[in-house]
Order: structure tokens, then sequence, then C-alpha cells
């Protein structure tokens, strides 16, 4: 994963916990340090335990299962249940974004930006549900003859 994307996950999680406030009583770090991480033009990444700990207080793995998918080696979305639910939630996110962007009628520039940051996610999941259900059913995916 790139610096890009290390910061759009720390943005996504931080958010997912009521923002920097909240994940500064959440996490062991301080707002400084998860400003930096959210920035993209700081080397600072978030440390593996707060984000284990941040995204049991949000309920959702947000930048552990975003990992665990870019693993070269990993599974992708073998997982269908799963995918189809990061997606659900990914969802979520990108329509609350967007109505809490919307409420005063204008639609700032970095308010665009977190959007695009939001459906990034959306697409990549898409595109990995799309490869798995297209994928040769030898290969992992049963497929049964005349069902739906």
């Amino acid at each position: 994963m790139n610096l890009r994307q290390h910061t759009t996950l720390a943005k996504r999680l931080i958010d997912a916990v009521g923002g920097v406030k909240n994940a500064e009583h959440v996490g062991r770090i301080r707002s400084t340090q998860l400003y930096m991480a959210m920035d993209p033009d700081s080397p600072y990444c978030l440390p593996a335990d707060v984000i284990v700990v941040l995204e049991r207080e949000a309920g959702i793995r947000i930048y552990s299962d975003a990992m665990h998918r870019a693993a070269p080696d990993g599974p992708g979305c073998s997982d269908l249940p799963g995918a189809t639910l990061d997606l659900s939630a990914d969802a979520t996110e990108l329509a609350r974004a967007v109505h809490r962007a919307l409420a005063d009628n204008v639609l700032s520039p970095n308010e665009r930006k977190d959007i695009d940051a939001r459906l990034q996610p959306l697409i990549e999941t898409i595109n990995a549900i799309r490869a798995e259900v297209g994928q040769d059913p030898a290969k992992g995916l049963s497929v049964v003859e005349g069902s739906r």
C-alpha cells in the first residue's frame, strides 16, 4: 500500500470513531500524531496496536481488512460474504459523508476530496467481488446450473 492509501484509511478510521478528539481518548497517541497520520505529506502511519483499538471502538475493520486485501499473497475477496459486508459498510460511510457535505447545499473542495477518498475502497471492493464472481467455479466459487 502506498502512503496515500494509508492516509485515506487513517482518516476513515478516525472518522469512524467520531474524529480526532474521540480517537485520542480511545488510542494511546495524541491528536498531533493522528493528524499526521491523515496528512498525505507526512510519512507517519498509525501504529498497528492503535489501528486495532480504533477498529474495536468503531466496530468495523476498516484499516486491517484493507491491508489484508492489499497483501500480495492474500486471499483477496475469496470471502464473498465478508466482502459484501465491507462494501455495505463502505457505502454507508459514503452516504453519511455525502449527507454531511450537502447539509449546507455546498460541496467544498475538501468535501469533494473526502467523498472521492471514500469512493476508492468501494470501487476496489466492487472490482474484487466482480473478479471473484467471474472466477472459474473449479477455483472456489460454487455455481449451481439453472440458479439465479
